[in-house]
Formats: C-alpha cells, sequence, structure tokens
C-alpha cells in the first residue's frame, strides 16, 4: 500500500513540474514568480520551525507552521490578484496544508516506530 500511495505523490509531483512549465504560456512570469518564491519560502518554514532547537511543544510549533503557511498563501494571492475571494481561497489552503501535514505526519511516525523497535531489538 505505501509504494502505491508513494508513486501517487512521485506522479502529482511530474505532473506540477509540467503545470509549472505550461504555467508560463497561460499565467506570464509574474504569476509564475511568485508561486515559486512562496514555495521556496513554504519549504524554508518547516525547517526553521521544526528543526531549530525552539523550545515550544509540537502543537505551538504546527500552530506557527500553520500561521505562516496561511500568511504566505495570502501575500502571494494579493500580489498577484488584488482583492481576492478569501473564504474559497482559505478552504482550499486548509484542505492542501491537512493533506500534506498529514502525510508527512504519518510518515516521521512510521519512522519513529521502525526506530523504536531497533531500539527495543537492540536492547535484548
Amino acid at each position: 500500500m505505501r509504494a502505491y500511495i508513494d508513486s501517487i505523490f512521485i506522479g502529482l509531483g511530474i505532473a506540477s513540474f509540467l503545470l509549472v512549465l505550461n504555467a508560463v504560456n497561460y499565467f506570464g512570469g509574474k504569476t509564475l514568480l511568485v508561486i515559486l518564491l512562496m514555495g521556496v519560502a513554504q519549504g524554508l518554514i518547516v525547517p526553521a520551525i521544526y528543526r531549530e532547537r525552539l523550545g515550544l511543544p509540537y502543537l505551538g510549533k504546527f500552530l506557527i507552521h500553520a500561521g505562516g503557511s496561511y500568511l504566505l498563501v495570502l501575500i502571494s494571492a494579493l500580489l498577484l490578484q488584488g482583492i481576492i475571494p478569501l473564504l474559497p481561497m482559505s478552504i482550499s489552503w486548509l484542505i492542501v496544508f491537512s493533506l500534506v501535514f498529514l502525510y508527512f505526519y504519518r510518515c516521521n511516525h512510521r519512522m519513529a516506530r521502525d526506530i523504536n523497535e531497533k531500539l527495543k531489538e537492540m536492547q535484548k
């Protein structure tokens, strides 16, 4: 089952890459640049929050991550469209953020379980 899920995400990544290539023709360079910069900023948020030695509980880190991510989406939407329909954009962001977060949470949970099992075997 895991192989199917991983394959789905690889397929989504390839499709997203093709979409980015086609976006220049349909949306223009400014839109593509803003979206790519937002993606880079989103990618920088994760290690800055979770891998640095912040003295916050996991829920606090998650809330900072969600707030920062939502703020980046708002800024990019305002740069691209001026006044935006806030409710549909917020719902879309919530769905995407939740799915991505749950996927990585599940992967990390599985990795932690595997590490704990190996540690238990080493102690025996």
